[in-house]
């Protein structure tokens, strides 16, 4: 076969047949001239490496026009085809018929009025219909690899080769017109649309140094990685002057500079040394701690190296740029604009952590929060991360989230603030760790920071008003007895009693009358305790001052809010497992172990929907190793169905009080009503536990969530206002930043200056996932496939139904996906989503009503549903207690026709052989994590 193009490269995408003609290697199908000649086209852009062509053609001549630019000057010329001037018309005109003659293959010059780029074939053709048998040859030096369309996959499908023969569609094809639409489900696809404005702002050094460095950092590459791939680019392409100038800490100088403070502390008496780094002595008295590695005579050296340190990054540029993002300062105005009108309309509903009674005292007149202030508030996390599996360093990160930011903003990976970082083996030094975050934190509270938002300065200031730890960390940061210890209990004084659990002691906190309870602490009795407390002799449980005590706008009792994550699900609801089905409560009523292969088959007969991450796990052989959002999962929705008919009923009882109460406090609007109930629920579930599962059961994790979890919420909002979910997944994507085994601080803090960098000029490309839109109509957006009724098999009721709506049949389309109102729906007749129930919904206006959609209509413009409605069945009608999120239905196969605007949600359905359920899940956030 003769070879096409260069050289150096043969066409291995099709080959001749006996007759002499070409097929396609994939699909065996016979190949036209027009076909042939776009195969080479696109075999000469492959093997021409990819250089930034600007916008030069405006001013030389010699400079080609890129095909997509003259792409967008057709698409233009369509949207003001009914433009009144004359002249604007056929300047028009002519890049259109400009446009179409380099489709077409036409050999053009660029006249001198405009601006045409230059196309040069050497083969023969009559209207691209016949090509000679000679090999076909294109002069690389005359074409310009960017006027070539940028076909993507030459073989893929029948579809793609058809569409070779048709220019246009193959150009649209290209650039994601719907006719490249691939019904599929949902699929993680780059976004690489930028706006070409910003790009033509930045410089050209500066737009590919930091293009290449978001492929590098997007894909998690190290440093040594980053430079083999330069290297390798310069070898490969020799010729090519912009890639012979490559290098990688030119490319890294375009990094906006940040200052990182780095503090060095003693290791023997956890003091911090003088900013001076010449004093290498410890200061403290008795203590002979160096500062540097190695002996005494080291401690000048230049190459020296700090034995132990923490570093902070620049808080205050990071917040400039975060409330100085297109988008964010106008959506923290319109949150606290509609926060201040439920607070002046006497809302009680809880719908955020702005509807507090502790966020709403700092709205007050006069105070932090006052309608004429541009202040903010933030809540903080900590908590240590493995570093390697191999060893015992661990990475304790200090995380910022602004509280103002609507959900979907606030807790996305690039809206949570890195403030500082210490990394070793077992704990950092906790005073003085938070002595200095005070010291970093304080001057945005007292100060603030001046940002510009369009033209105009303003000054906002940040208070930390929460946070949030699990327990030994929440122990280590307040200077205090850990959860296993008297009085570990940071909003009460109850110093609980050792009582004995197996084979030794475990602290437990019995539930007490509401006259024998012990008295809440308050910031200035815990000051006192901190005061008068040490290491030997500890005062209700503090062991000292804490680091956090200097911290403005910070209560030491009402910010430090109890952890969900943590203490309920990893803490409670864990419990509960192993008490259930670990062999070593075999003896015990509560003990179903033996029946747990049956849960299990219930539990994996499950479909939830696609809002719930992880697909249900064999329960026996996993139990011991869930993740915290399949703990929520069983929590919420699985446990009660799997354990109805096993375990006794006073058990399910109180997993039914835990599992209500915990569904009320997650929703995203609370009434005063449901929060009274919520406490009254965990309450008894409390005072339950203690009697059935025994006293040695009721530790600090128990008596946080039946006594004071409600009483936060209604401090601090809704629990995933304030969960460590979001702070969790933040630390996972800090390991990303780790290549290496050393102290790995400023490559972490360098990490997250580049992606914030490269986030500031528009050209990070993240990987999101998304349905392809390929119709809009009257009340929705349409995903996927659009075909007739008329040729699919359809259900006999549903064609009756069809019918009775006066209209021809045969001009209506079956659809199997919606967008509404931004938010997604499915029908049954969705084949492709196997393990998984979406089409079960929630929809009406007045009346809320339940059922399944069978598929969706499109008549006259008009989307429509098709529902199999679900008859509500009253509790009353039911033997047992059921939670009130459970809600028992029965299918009744009535069908009923209703607009996709009246839809509202999709539902948890539980298909339970005796009497199936609906679940409404408590909150559109999920676990408040948006990557």
């Amino acid at each position: 076969m003769a070879e096409a193009g260069p050289a150096s490269r043969k066409q291995d995408c099709y080959k001749r047949n006996e007759d002499g003609k070409f097929l396609c290697l994939l699909c065996e199908r016979s190949l036209s001239s027009k076909q042939r000649v776009l195969l080479h086209l696109h075999t000469v852009h492959e093997l021409t490496p990819v250089k930034k062509v600007k916008k030069k053609y405006l001013e030389d001549d010699k400079v080609h026009v890129p095909r997509r630019t003259l792409y967008r000057w057709r698409k233009k010329k369509e949207q003001n085809e009914k433009s009144s001037s004359r002249e604007y018309q056929n300047e028009e005109k002519e890049e259109n018929l400009y446009f179409e003659s380099v489709c077409q293959g036409s050999i053009t010059k660029r006249q001198t009025s405009g601006h045409k780029p230059e196309l040069m074939m050497s083969t023969p053709m009559d209207d691209f219909g016949t090509v000679t048998d000679s090999e076909i040859e294109l002069s690389s030096s005359e074409m310009n690899w960017s006027s070539l369309s940028n076909t993507s996959s030459l073989c893929g499908s029948s579809s793609d080769i058809s569409s070779l023969g048709n220019c246009d569609i193959s150009v649209s094809d290209s650039y994601g017109s719907p006719s490249s639409e691939v019904d599929s489900t949902d699929e993680y696809t780059a976004d690489n649309s930028y706006d070409e404005q910003e790009e033509d702002d930045i410089p050209m050094k500066e737009f590919q140094s930091l293009s290449l460095l978001s492929c590098f950092y997007r894909n998690n590459l190290s440093a040594s990685t980053m430079k083999d791939i330069i290297e390798t680019l310069k070898h490969t392409f020799k010729n090519y002057e912009d890639i012979s100038k490559l290098s990688l800490t030119e490319m890294m100088s375009y990094i906006d500079k940040t200052t990182v403070k780095e503090v060095h502390y003693c290791t023997l008496c956890k003091e911090v040394f003088p900013d001076d780094d010449n004093i290498f002595r410890c200061e403290t008295r008795n203590c002979d701690g160096l500062r540097y590695k190695g002996p005494l005579t080291s401690q000048q050296s230049n190459a020296r190296q700090p034995k132990q340190c923490f570093v902070f990054a620049d808080v205050k540029k990071q917040l400039v740029d975060l409330l100085q993002t297109p988008g964010n300062w106008e959506n923290i105005q319109n949150c606290k604009e509609e926060a201040f009108q439920r607070l002046e309309a006497g809302s009680d509903n809880i719908t955020d952590i702005t509807d507090g009674a502790g966020y709403r005292k700092m709205m007050t007149e006069g105070c932090f929060l006052a309608k004429n202030t541009h202040n903010v508030t933030a809540i903080f996390n900590t908590d240590g991360v493995n570093l390697y599996s191999s060893s015992k360093v661990e990475l304790w990160p200090i995380f910022l989230a602004v509280n103002e930011l609507s959900p979907s903003k606030r807790f996305t990976r690039e809206n949570i603030l890195l403030v500082g970082i210490w990394q070793g083996k077992g704990k950092p030094p906790f005073k003085a760790l938070f002595k200095n975050f005070c010291a970093e934190m304080n001057p945005l509270y007292e100060d603030g920071i001046n940002i510009n938002i369009t033209g105009e300065l303003l000054n906002v200031k940040l208070a930390v008003v929460c946070g949030i730890f699990d327990l030994p960390a929440k122990a280590e940061v307040l200077n205090m007895s850990y959860f296993n210890g008297a009085y570990s209990c940071v909003k009460c004084e109850d110093p609980g009693m050792t009582v004995k659990q197996g084979k030794g002691t475990a602290r437990s906190f019995p539930c007490r009358l509401q006259g024998d309870r012990y008295p809440y602490r308050s910031h200035e009795t815990v000051l006192n305790n901190m005061e008068t407390g040490n290491e030997k002799n500890r005062s209700k449980g503090f062991k000292g001052m804490s680091g956090l005590v200097d911290l403005k706008g910070y209560d030491l009792v009402l910010s430090t809010v109890p952890d969900y994550m943590h203490g309920i699900l990893l803490g409670v609801t864990k419990t509960l497992l192993s008490k259930w089905f670990s062999p070593s409560h075999s003896n015990k009523d509560f003990f179903i172990g033996k029946h747990i292969k049956n849960i299990s088959e219930r539990m994996k007969n499950i479909k939830p929907p696609d809002k719930i991450e992880r697909l249900p796990r064999d329960l026996e052989k996993h139990y011991c190793h869930f993740k915290a959002t399949e703990l929520q999962s069983w929590l919420l929705y699985y446990s009660y169905p799997c354990l109805k008919g096993f375990l006794k009923e006073e058990y399910l009882e109180n997993l039914v009080c835990l599992s209500e109460g915990i569904h009320i406090l997650l929703q995203n609007n609370i009434s005063k009503r449901q929060l009274r109930k919520a406490m009254d629920l965990l309450e008894q579930f409390y005072c339950s536990f203690y009697q059935l599962y025994g006293e040695g059961s009721c530790g600090l994790n128990v008596h946080n969530t039946g006594l004071h979890l409600a009483e936060y919420v209604k401090l601090w909002g809704p629990m995933w206002s304030w969960s460590c979910f979001p702070f969790e997944d933040s630390n996972a994507v800090l390991l990303q930043a780790v290549h290496g085994t050393g102290i790995v601080l400023n490559q972490v803090l360098k990490y997250r200056q580049t992606q914030a960098c490269i986030r500031k000029r528009g050209l990070d490309k993240k990987k999101r996932s998304g349905w392809k839109i390929t119709l809009e109509t009257k009340n929705c957006e349409v995903a996927g496939s659009v075909k007739p009724v008329n040729a699919v098999p359809m259900e006999p009721k549903i064609m009756e139904l069809l019918a009775s709506m006066h209209q021809d049949i045969g001009d209506m389309k079956k659809l199997e996906r919606v967008v509404v109102n931004e938010k997604r729906f499915y029908s049954e007749q969705y084949h492709r989503m196997q393990k998984r129930i979406c089409s079960v919904v929630l929809y009406g206006t007045v009346d809320k009503s339940y059922g399944n959609i069978k598929c969706f209509i499109l008549c006259c413009g008009t989307v429509y549903a098709i529902l199999e409605k679900f008859e509500k069945i009253p509790p009353s009608q039911l033997q047992i207690r059921v939670a009130s999120h459970f809600i028992p239905v029965k299918i009744t196969k009535n069908l009923e026709l209703v607009d996709v605007e009246n839809l509202r949600e999709i539902l948890v359905f539980l298909n339970t052989k005796k009497c199936p359920f609906v679940v409404r899940m408590p909150n559109d956030y999920g676990h408040a994590v948006f990557k």
